[in-house]
């Protein structure tokens, strides 16, 4: 009972501070111990205050939360939060090589590298971009934090790069962690989906004991957590590919299911080559390699003839694609502290304080297969077979002969060869040590080292162009009469073995280890951070008219960093284009690195007290200098107030300037591939839109006729920029927070936000590069082209060229109602919660230069108007009972203005997700379950949100638009259970 009571006090400690607390459980015991003093330090500020006069919008998740949702990870319970969209998480990175199973959190939908995620009020080393060969940024895999320790999650929203530091522009993620903890507690769980994969384990714990008169603490939390991932062919909506297609102008319908044009279903070849009368793909092979047959290619898609409705087609994406990328980690996180001295000197205490990390996070995963072949003379997607080869079946044979063709080009899934196999390992060390303690004035200092790595290897199996070319290339030997590779009769121990592409069939390993290999990254991320840190009273006053003392506040501090990246491809990747299938950079690797030094001072200045209609009149202000070696200098700050009128209504608000310097991707990456679409000005469909578009193509060696749906796309390259600026943001806060005394345990939020970035780093967009140089011959430098006439790739540096704006207001309603009062049982408890957010507008100028480009994404995928959550939970004894609603508005694919292509259907419907959670407390042991998504929401199918494979629409610039289906759940109805036992 007295427990309970001790929940609600500490509960409503944090709604008299105005910080909202996200899920209506238990907040940390120390926050009970604090709530005596009235004071406490919250993220937003390095100083302690009374209650009344937090400035900040704070929303506060306790480790419960984690405990309640059943999460395997933080991302998971980041998902539920209005004030996140497009997170990073396994179910929407699984599309990458290079950063697949990382959890990133992504405020306000801003992109997560404008979240700064902090442990203890201090940086954690972040991991790579995504981007093949990429380089380090400051985006901080949540995952590696371990859950038992967490003591509670402060989220800032609105730029905090004045106490913080750079990249503070959306606002703050702080973990606080776990101090001083005694006992021990033991948590298993597993869990499963409905439908078959995401497959958890989990294994958690945390063992705590004082020493030295309770001068000194050790803490050890570990944390083991397993999950399979889902594959498409384990969910029936990934079994139909959705798609667009063109009417009779510019206007899109959706169809329905579509399958490939040009790959056979059975896995046989099909004929690539038009052969007299014969158009390309009139004839595909038996699966044994005996013959030809009619290849029926269905109603070809307009405006993409690689895709048909009906026909003998193969659904390339259903059975290969990852839609959940699997992972293992392993975490070990050390931490203690112990006082070393007491009245030494000026100091009344000295504390020594490390915390050591070591997590590992490991994954294995086919990323569909080697589809067609990217090799051959004149079709990048085809097979080139010679017509000497002796597997050429003899109807085939004969009408190359007929008709004066000396090869043939083949199509085929080559699933029946090898899949796209990726591994990936990031291994991360993170360690701090440091002295903190009193002054004999009662001021607070501490003084820290921070070294983080975080060590990265990617496996890709990958093909050699050169080798298969020489394995298709077969010939009868003229002194054996076997079927060998024509390469071997001039190198007889090359090792080559011939293989039949003709027939279905697996390879042998002769044949496999001599055109696959396994590719080999390593990159090497490094963060060194020293900051010392002073707060205290400069002196107390009388304020005016009432004559109450009060403290003027103040902390200062400074701080050094350096960023170190260094990504090394394997030597076969940084080989010119087609040297691999699909995986080459063609640069070297990225090397770089860069330091800051900075000093902040904030203050806090009570202006009035204890005045009818002003309880408490405070102003807060902040300011940072940096001197970013890559950059140069700048500075940030903040200003902000509050007005407690009484202890019913308080106001606040206030101004920021933010910044955000460049990563080391941005600025030293030599170019690492993406896959975001390009269209091919030169091809048929467009090259006749200018006379001098189609001058300039032909120029450049696009051959009459070229249809760039016929070979596989091109590649954008993504390169660094070191002459890069930092980007400046501004923001502005306005709110209020109500706790009526004539209704305890009752709080209300509103908090309004604008959000301005300037200079903002981007991607410059491919085609724009492409119809920029065949139109009016700019940057044609970045266009490359291959031998046949094809797009071979694009180089897209970034550039400081975007304006981002955004504006909405949060609400957020808490209520804790005593049942016992209302004549229930005594004890019981029913804890309310409601947090929204509206977002009525989010502007994206990806070059502000071109107004023509701006994107207006309030309401379209991935950026909805609305979005909450709702939670009640019931405690009665050793019962308790959670539910939890989450809501996301519907949304627009496109938000299309006049003389715009239109889009139907282009609504994505609202959805509503529901979960459930009990437990069983008896003695130290607790028995927990539950279900999420209860009513098996699944992501609609319609193009753009999901279409069969993994590929979230508009990629575009990882740090604005990242994953825009992000908020599409593809795990359905899933069940979790476990035990938990404390000492």
């Amino acid at each position: 009972m007295s427990t309970k009571r001790g929940h609600l006090r500490s509960r409503q400690t944090w709604l008299a501070l105005g910080i909202s607390p996200l899920v209506l459980a238990p907040i940390a015991a120390h926050a009970q111990q604090q709530q005596a003093t009235e004071e406490i330090v919250v993220t937003g500020s390095r100083i302690a205050r009374p209650n009344l006069t937090q400035p900040n919008p704070v929303s506060v998740v306790s480790g419960e939360q984690i405990r309640i949702t059943g999460a395997t990870s933080v991302i998971e319970v980041a998902n539920e939060l209005p004030q996140t969209q497009n997170n990073s998480t396994p179910e929407n990175n699984a599309r990458y090589v290079n950063g697949a199973g990382l959890q990133h959190i992504n405020l306000r939908g801003l992109g997560t590298y404008r979240t700064l995620t902090l442990v203890d009020g201090r940086r954690h080393i972040g991991s790579l971009s995504g981007v093949n060969n990429s380089g380090g940024t400051g985006n901080v895999d949540v995952s590696t934090i371990p859950p038992l320790l967490i003591d509670r999650i402060d989220i800032v929203t609105g730029g905090s790069s004045a106490v913080y530091g750079a990249d503070a522009v959306a606002g703050v993620v702080n973990f606080i962690m776990k101090k001083n903890y005694e006992g021990a507690e033991f948590d298993a769980q597993i869990g499963g989906a409905q439908h078959g994969g995401h497959y958890t384990q989990n294994l958690d714990g945390i063992v705590g004991v004082n020493f030295g008169g309770d001068r000194g603490n050790v803490t050890m939390a570990f944390d083991y957590a397993r999950q399979t991932g889902i594959y498409a062919d384990q969910r029936d909506y990934a079994t139909c590919a959705q798609n667009w297609t063109t009417g009779t102008t510019t206007d899109f319908k959706q169809i329905g299911c579509t399958v490939s044009s040009r790959v056979a279903a059975s896995g046989a070849p099909t004929v690539a080559t038009p052969i007299g009368r014969n158009p390309g793909y009139t004839f595909a092979l038996k699966p044994d390699g005996s013959g030809l047959i009619p290849f029926n290619r269905g109603t070809l898609v307009p405006g993409n003839t690689g895709l048909s409705i009906g026909g003998d087609g193969q659904n390339t994406t259903a059975n290969t694609l990852p839609l959940q990328t699997p992972n293992i980690r392993y975490v070990a996180d050390m931490v203690g502290r112990y006082r070393v001295a007491e009245d030494l000197g000026p100091l009344k205490t000295v504390n020594v304080f490390a915390d050591v990390k070591y997590a590992n996070s490991h994954g294995a995963f086919d990323n569909g297969t080697h589809v067609n072949g990217t090799i051959g003379p004149t079709a990048r997607s085809a097979l080139n077979v010679p017509i000497t080869s002796p597997f050429i079946p003899g109807d085939l044979r004969a009408l190359l002969t007929t008709n004066g063709l000396n090869a043939v080009q083949l199509t085929r899934s080559n699933d029946d060869w090898s899949k796209r196999g990726s591994n990936y390992n990031y291994d991360v060390l993170r360690t701090v040590v440091g002295i903190d303690g009193l002054f004999s004035n009662g001021w607070k200092y501490d003084v820290s080292y921070n070294y983080g790595r975080n060590k990265v290897t990617f496996l890709n199996t990958d093909r050699i162009t050169a080798n298969i070319n020489d394995q298709l290339d077969a010939v009868i030997s003229p002194t054996t009469g076997a079927v060998v590779c024509r390469s071997t009769l001039t190198v007889p121990t090359n090792g080559c073995v011939p293989i039949n592409p003709f027939k279905v069939g697996g390879l042998t390993s002769q044949q496999f280890n001599y055109s696959y290999i396994l590719t080999h990254e390593d990159d090497l991320l490094q963060e060194h951070d020293a900051q010392a840190n002073v707060t205290g009273d400069l002196f107390k006053f009388a304020t005016p008219f009432s004559g109450t003392v009060a403290p003027l506040s103040f902390a200062a501090g400074v701080e050094w960093r350096m960023e170190k990246t260094n990504s090394q491809p394997d030597p076969l990747q940084i080989r010119p284009a087609d040297t691999l299938f699909g995986n080459n950079t063609g640069t070297r690797g990225t090397v770089g690195s860069y330091t800051t030094r900075e000093f902040y001072v904030e203050t806090a200045v009570p202006v009035l007290r204890d005045l009818p209609f002003a309880k408490a009149v405070d102003i807060d202000g902040a300011i940072r200098a940096q001197d970013y070696s890559s950059t140069g200098r700048d500075y940030t700050w903040n200003l902000m107030a509050t007005w407690a009128v009484n202890d019913d209504i308080k106001f606040r608000g206030g101004f920021a300037k933010s910044v955000r310097a460049p990563n080391g991707d941005e600025l030293f990456s030599s170019g690492g591939q993406s896959f975001i679409s390009i269209t091919d000005p030169c091809s048929v469909q467009f090259i006749n839109q200018s006379a001098t578009r189609l001058r300039n193509c032909r120029a450049a060696g696009v051959p009459v006729g070229f249809d760039a749906t016929t070979v596989a796309p091109a590649a954008s390259n993504i390169t660094g920029n070191p002459g890069l600026d930092s980007e400046t943001g501004r923001s502005v806060t306005v709110g209020a927070v109500f706790t009526p005394s004539f209704l305890p345990r009752f709080t209300a939020t509103v908090d309004y936000y604008q959000v301005r970035v300037k200079h903002a780093v981007v991607i410059p967009d491919a085609t724009s590069i492409a119809n920029g140089c065949y139109d009016v011959g700019t940057n044609c430098s970045f266009v490359s082209r291959r031998p046949d006439g094809s797009l071979d790739s694009i180089q897209t540096p970034y550039v400081n060229a975007g304006f981002e704006k955004l504006q909405g207001m949060d609400f957020d309603l808490n209520y804790i109602v005593e049942l016992g009062a209302l004549g229930l049982k005594n004890g019981s408890t029913l804890s309310l919660n409601t947090n929204w957010n509206w977002t009525p507008r989010h502007t994206l100028m990806p070059f502000i230069e071109d107004p023509t480009q701006t994107q207006y994404l309030a309401g379209t995928l991935g950026y909805p108007r609305v979005q909450g959550l709702v939670r009640a939970i019931y405690d009665i004894d050793d019962f308790s009972f959670a539910w939890t609603s989450r809501y996301r508005g519907a949304t627009s694919l496109y938000n299309t203005l006049p003389g715009q292509p239109t889009y139907d259907p282009n609504t994505v419907p609202s959805q509503w997700f529901h979960d459930v959670y009990a437990a069983y407390t008896w003695r130290k042991v607790q028995i927990f379950g539950g279900i999420t998504n209860i009513a098996d929401e699944k992501p609609p199918q319609i193009p753009g949100v999901f279409n069969g494979g993994n590929f979230p629409a508009g990629l575009g610039n990882p740090v604005n638009t990242t994953q825009q289906n992000a908020s599409f759940s593809v795990t359905g109805r899933a069940f979790f259970g476990g035990v938990r036992v404390k000492f």
